[in-house]
Formats: structure tokens, C-alpha cells, sequence
């Protein structure tokens, strides 16, 4: 999966991963750095005047997106098959991220991080997908996000989200 996204290692200071980000033409748009873990500082940087973007566009397939977190949360589900999968470079969508997947999704699974940024963000996510058919996945506990789930693990909590706004009310 490293060599399909052009993942390449930057021994630093500090070491990390640092790969391009692309549009829907395979244009470069920008770059994301992922510090290694033990670095000081935020664990991802984009450079300076980077637009936040859904990650990554030029592999999305199909008209169902598998929202996460984290860009290496999407190459995980890449790499297992789901070729829906999309980051949003954190909890929240931009007007852009949502007008692209208001014209190009019928419908998405929401699966962020196990942690309190991750619950928070449903709310706002559904206020800003209203129209679009969601879902949300029920992540085990322990686990924190979806690159931590083994192959199949991975296709049961797909398989397994529920409507969004049967959690909304919920409270969750």
C-alpha cells in the first residue's frame, strides 16, 4: 500500500512518513508528514497555505464513502479493499469536503476514532451530511481507530454501523 500512495520515509530530524496528497486527477496537491511515534511536536504537519482536502481522492471508488480521521486510517482500508475510504484530516469537514461528497457519495459510513474528538464530532458531521444517507460505526472497545482492526475485523463493524440518527438520539 506504501508504494501505490508514494509513501516514502524521511529520516528527519525528526523521523517520519511523508507522502503527497492528490486530487480526483492525481494532481499533487499538497503533502502530509507523519512524525514517528516519540517525536516531539504534532504528530501530522502540511506545509504552509495547505487546503484541507478529503485523502485520498485519486483512489476513491464507487459512490460510498467510509469517512475517518486520520490519513493513514484511509490506506488501511485501501489496503484491505475498501477503496471507499476517505479521510477528512481531522474531526470536521470543510465547505469544499462537503460540497465534493455532496456531488460525488450517495451515501457514507462514519468511522472515527474511539476517543472523545471522535464522539463529539457526530453531531456537526450529521448537521453537515444532512441529505446524505450515513451510518456510524461501533468501534470495540480498546481499539482506537480503524487501522487497528485485523482484515475481518474490519468488515464486521463496517457491516455492522447503524444509522446515524438512531445514535443522534440516542444522545451518543
Amino acid at each position: 500500500a506504501a508504494d501505490a500512495f508514494d509513501v516514502r520515509f524521511d529520516a528527519g530530524p525528526p523521523p517520519a512518513l511523508v507522502w503527497p496528497v492528490r486530487d480526483e486527477q492525481a494532481n499533487v496537491v499538497g503533502f502530509i508528514e507523519r512524525k514517528l511515534p516519540g517525536s516531539l511536536g504534532p504528530k501530522y504537519e502540511y506545509p504552509l497555505g495547505f487546503k484541507k482536502t478529503l485523502f485520498p481522492l485519486d483512489h476513491f471508488e464507487g459512490s460510498e464513502a467510509v469517512l475517518v480521521e486520520g490519513p493513514l486510517d484511509a490506506l488501511w482500508l485501501h489496503q484491505h479493499g475498501h477503496r471507499g475510504g476517505l479521510a477528512m484530516l481531522g474531526t470536521g469537514l470543510t465547505r469544499a469536503q462537503i460540497a465534493w461528497l455532496r456531488n460525488h457519495v450517495r451515501g457514507a459510513t462514519i468511522a472515527l476514532d474511539n476517543d472523545d474528538a471522535g464522539s463529539h464530532a457526530l453531531r456537526r458531521l450529521a448537521t453537515q451530511l444532512s441529505g446524505i444517507s450515513l451510518r456510524v460505526t461501533q468501534l470495540p472497545a480498546g481499539i482506537k481507530d480503524v487501522q487497528e482492526l485485523t482484515p475481518d475485523k474490519l468488515v464486521q463493524v463496517l457491516a455492522n454501523a447503524r444509522s446515524i440518527e438512531g445514535i443522534i438520539l440516542m444522545g451518543v
